[in-house]
Parts: structure tokens; C-alpha cells; sequence
């Protein structure tokens, strides 16, 4: 049997793979080729699930045909998008071939098929766009080993990840069905995004499963792994509709300042955020080593942190927003944006 691919089709199924399958575990560098319902093409990074449903007529088959991605990439690097690249699959055998080259992969064939649960109570829906920033602004903060939460709760939906005694809250334009709240690992969220980075804006639908979470967006299915565990208060929906005084504060002084610090301190080290006398700084000292660099002068309400320069940056360069706002909320430092779409909240000695 045989199907044939555009080679500008076969580029973006190879690099939408390649991006979810992550390049730390080379166990799951493999794309899988089945039939359900249809011609799929399926990727794993042993958490996240990435199926890709492909509009070419084929006959049902039983079995799927694994492709090793390091070895198919190699036939992507074609110059016309509109060359064709030819699949035949065989009892055992694949082979791929394209105007004069081929590739032939030996015992590509098993008999089980991907597992995968594909159907999902929607959740919520909304512009894929707004939902790739906000993932990339919750994760921000993150290492391997922590999780992000995506959070609904009275109507509303937030991502949410903690790291190194930092929150940061990213709240979504879109209310949810009902309340829930699930936790995906860093690095499946991570691989995520940059798999969504290849697609163009559509309308992504985020659902519930028996038990893995589901997005679909466009012909693409995703699942995951998840935790259920609840993590966050529905507080946090709170810090969005409270009136405080806010101070505005320079986005590009305040990373400026971070850069500095950055270079100063390792990644895991913490250095002062200090507002004393209407002067926002920030601080390090070790044994006869000492900095400080101003960051603004303004009527700041008084208070110390302990920051991680580099996590902090990392949210901080994630806001679009030239301008950014700081409070106090209780024993809480919040910066965030005008619309308080993007929020990082640090705890405080006052």
C-alpha cells in the first residue's frame, strides 16, 4: 500500500513531532504511523500524547509502522515544498522515497496500536494564540520535576505554577464549565508550546477525560498525564478583581536590573527586592561583596523580598506590556500588567 505526501506536508509533520518529542529522551524520538478512522501520525514524550489525523485515502490496515525520527528528518532537507515523498508500507517494511532517494526501514511494523483516550468533556475554548502566551508566561518560572496548573473555578480559568518561593498566575479570556483543577509536568508543558508554535491561529478546545486531559486544536489531538491533586485556592480569582494601591514601575528598568543580578548570582541563588524611602532596588551581598542598582524612585510602599533574579526575569521579559504595576496584597508582593492578565506574586517581610 502507499500514500504519498507534499514534501512541504512531510516538513511540518516531521518538525510538529520533533518539537513534542523533545530531544532529552531518545526513547521517544519515534513517530508512529496507524490507522484509526483514518491515516494518523503519532508522537509521544511519555506523558503528553500528540496525535495528527492526515486527509490521504488509504485502505485500514492493522499494526503501526514506527519511523526513528533522526533517520526520516534526513529527507526533509528538499527544495521544493511541492516534490513529492512517497510512503510504501509493506508486511513488515517501510520505505520512503523521494526523487531518487530512499529509505528503507527494516522490521518497522508491530501490532499494537497507540493508545490513546480521545474522548473529552470541552472544558473551555478559546483563540490558540492567547493560550500559547499565557502557557509560556505560567511556565516560565519552572525547572524539570515541578508541574503547572491550569485552574477554572466561579466561571473563570487560570494557569498557575510555583517555583523557588514565586507564583505566577496567567488568567485566561475565557470562563470554564465547571470548577476543576489539573497539573501537568514542566517539561510535557514546555513541549506543548513549542508543538504549538507550528500551527496557525485557530480555536483550540480544552477538555476532560476518564483519565488524561485532552486539547484539541485544528486536526491535532493532544493527551496527558495529569495530577488532580487540588494545589491552588480560588483565592488567586481574587487578586484579578481586589482594588490596591499600585505603583507603576518601567518594564525594561525592572529588567534591566534583573539582567544585572543575573549575572551576579547562579541560577537557584536569591538576592533583595528593597523598597525603603520611595527607592526600589535590588541587592546581593556575599562575604566582602556587595551591589545594589536603583531601580526606580516613586512613592512604593515599603517592604523586602527575596527574588530569584533569573525566574523573575524570566516572567518579567514574558509581559508585553511596556509598563508594569506593583502592591501589596496582605503579606504579598504582586507585579503584573494594566489588565492584570499576567501576575507574579512573591511573599514579603513588611
Amino acid at each position: 500500500m502507499q500514500f504519498v505526501l507534499k514534501n512541504g506536508e512531510y516538513k511540518k509533520i516531521l518538525e510538529l513531532c520533533e518539537k513534542f518529542a523533545g530531544t532529552v529522551e531518545p526513547g521517544f524520538r519515534f513517530v508512529r504511523l496507524h490507522y484509526f478512522k483514518g491515516l494518523r501520525f503519532f508522537v509521544s514524550d511519555g506523558c503528553g500524547k500528540l496525535e495528527l489525523a492526515v486527509n490521504k485515502e488509504v485502505s485500514p490496515f492493522s499494526g503501526t509502522y514506527i519511523l526513528p525520527i533522526d533517520q526520516v528528518r534526513v529527507l526533509k532537507e528538499r527544495k521544493s515544498k511541492e516534490e513529492n515523498i512517497q510512503f510504501s508500507l509493506g508486511d513488515k517494511k517501510l520505505v520512503i522515497s523521494a526523487n531518487g532517494d530512499r529509505l528503507i526501514i527494516e522490521n518497522s511494523k508491530i501490532e499494537e496500536r497507540p493508545r490513546m483516550e480521545r474522548k473529552f468533556e470541552a472544558l473551555f475554548k478559546m483563540e490558540l494564540s492567547e493560550f500559547r502566551r499565557k502557557l509560556n508566561f505560567a511556565s516560565s518560572i519552572n525547572v524539570e520535576g515541578e508541574m503547572v496548573t491550569i485552574f477554572g473555578g466561579g466561571n473563570e480559568t487560570a494557569m498557575v505554577s510555583t517555583s523557588s518561593n514565586m507564583t505566577v498566575i496567567a488568567f485566561l479570556k475565557t470562563e470554564s464549565k465547571r470548577n476543576f483543577q489539573v497539573s501537568l509536568p514542566y517539561v510535557t508543558v514546555r513541549h506543548l508550546f513549542k508543538a504549538l508554535e507550528t500551527l496557525k491561529n485557530v480555536e483550540i478546545v480544552f477538555g476532560d477525560g476518564i483519565n488524561d486531559v485532552g486539547l484539541k486544536a485544528g486536526p491535532l489531538l493532544f493527551s496527558f498525564c495529569n495530577d488532580r491533586t487540588p494545589v491552588y485556592e480560588e483565592r488567586i480569582f481574587s487578586l484579578k478583581k481586589n482594588t490596591y494601591k499600585e505603583t507603576p514601575i518601567d518594564r525594561n528598568l525592572l529588567l534591566t536590573g534583573l539582567k544585572k543580578m543575573a549575572r551576579l548570582v547562579k541560577k537557584g541563588f536569591s538576592v533583595l527586592l528593597i523598597s525603603k524611602a520611595e527607592t526600589l532596588k535590588l541587592l546581593v551581598k556575599t562575604g566582602n561583596f556587595k551591589y545594589e542598582t536603583t531601580l526606580a524612585i516613586s512613592e512604593f510602599p515599603e517592604f523586602f523580598a527575596k527574588i530569584d533574579p533569573h525566574r523573575l526575569r524570566s516572567a518579567v521579559s514574558r509581559c508585553s506590556s511596556k509598563k508594569l504595576f506593583i502592591a501589596i496584597h496582605g503579606k504579598e508582593l504582586l507585579i503584573s500588567d494594566r489588565l492584570k492578565e499576567y501576575m507574579v506574586s512573591i511573599p514579603i517581610t513588611l
